[in-house]
């Protein structure tokens, strides 16, 4: 069965689909789950950040344990507060590892059940420790974005400023109230934090170059939007751009004001099936409409045949385009290079930079056949070297190899 159409005549080559899609939906999992600082290597023991809270156990968007990894730090952390009941980390971390068993590797959604269980741990934190920092940003993490709850968010913050795990909560919630101004103050301390390494910056901003004018932009995740929105509030870098974060679009007063916004009406909500939701976004919007090619390809199924790769982003489209010739003109002129030159085995960036290999796939194709052999054998080094430091370099020699 076709699944994405990459451009045109790919999908008349199954075999080629298959093992672009290898490629692409590997580092779609990856770079959801596993695009940030890692720190430890040990699952059982909490991964602590610069700047953040000592034994945090590091969120699944940087380092992703695995299910049964997180349940048995769960496990732990709840034994231990049986003889440290007023201990405030402990709970923290019992709390993120009992969440974070729940995710999977392409979504963070929480069932009516699982939930239940995290509001009976925040019960127990605000009979335990109501006072503590850690009560509070759990207290408002678990409300998944409720801004009745900035209460405890600002609370949080006034006990340790310095906390960047704060940071991407606050730009949340002023992007769902509209306070732009805000929004920008904390996108400025985010920036500030270096959370986000020089690579990831230059991805964001590919990823932003990938687009046409005046688009709409559908995220997925911290990699994807976070960085994006600090390159347009800070750098004024591609403001034409409006990026509809999907776990926002969640939030019912939101995603009304904002479709509203841009002229869309839409009958479905995320909750009766995101897919369904995104296609009727695209298909109603006046706009462009552009998913990240970080978005789990589990959503984009149903829109497999209007999906063309235009860089680091998929354009949606009810008639076939030639994307080749976007892509060219998007690698040659558009994106920054100096840190796809650079990437290595082991660095934070080396999985994230997995979802430029298929655009590079094509091209390099495409170079070859319009004899430009110069062009075909730089890009192909280069997807090498970043295919060898994610992890991906025996897939796409074995896919360069049936050429």
């Amino acid at each position: 069965m076709k699944f994405i159409k990459l451009y045109k005549s790919v999908c008349t080559d199954l075999s080629k689909v298959s093992a672009l899609l290898l490629l692409y939906c590997s580092s779609i999992q990856v770079v959801y789950a596993q695009s940030g600082k890692e720190k430890n290597t040990n699952p059982l023991s909490p991964a602590i950040e610069n700047n953040a809270n000592p034994l945090q156990i590091t969120d699944p968007a940087r380092k992703h344990l695995g299910t049964d990894n997180y349940r048995k730090i769960s496990k732990n952390y709840e034994q231990q507060l049986l003889t440290q009941p007023k201990n405030a980390a402990a709970w923290q971390n019992y709390y993120k590892a009992e969440r974070f068993s729940y995710y999977t590797k392409t979504s963070n959604d929480i069932k009516p059940e699982q939930q239940k269980k995290l509001d009976n741990i925040v019960m127990q934190m605000e009979k335990t420790v109501p006072d503590s920092y850690e009560y509070h940003y759990i207290k408002y993490l678990n409300g998944n974005h409720d801004v009745n709850l900035f209460f405890h968010l600002q609370k949080a913050y006034e006990l340790n400023p310095g906390y960047v795990e704060l940071y991407n909560q606050f730009i949340a919630y002023y992007e769902l109230t509209g306070n732009i101004a805000k929004k920008s103050e904390f996108c400025k301390k985010l920036y500030n934090s270096n959370e986000f390494s020089p690579a990831v910056m230059e991805y964001a901003y590919n990823m932003l170059q990938s687009l046409d004018k005046n688009a709409i932009l559908i995220t997925h995740g911290e990699y994807d939007t976070y960085p994006a929105w600090i390159l347009q509030y800070l750098k004024h870098t591609r403001s034409d751009v409006t990026i509809l974060y999907l776990d926002l679009l969640e939030k019912d007063s939101y995603r009304k004001t904002k479709l509203s916004e841009l002229g869309i009406n839409v009958n479905s909500t995320p909750a009766s099936g995101k897919a369904a939701f995104l296609k009727e976004i695209a298909s109603k919007s006046h706009q462009p409409v552009y998913f990240a090619n970080t978005v789990s390809p589990e959503i984009l199924k149903s829109l497999t045949q209007q999906l063309f790769l235009t860089g680091l982003a998929f354009k949606y489209s009810e008639t076939p385009i030639d994307n080749l010739t976007t892509l060219m003109h998007i690698w040659e002129s558009n994106f920054k290079k100096e840190w796809i030159k650079k990437v290595t085995n082991g660095s934070s960036e080396a999985q994230l930079y997995n979802n430029y290999l298929p655009m590079m796939i094509l091209l390099k194709e495409h170079y070859e056949k319009i004899n430009q052999t110069n062009k075909a054998n730089e890009i192909s080094e280069i997807a090498i070297k970043i295919a060898a430091a994610g992890g991906k370099e025996h897939q796409l020699k074995l896919f360069l190899n049936k050429q």
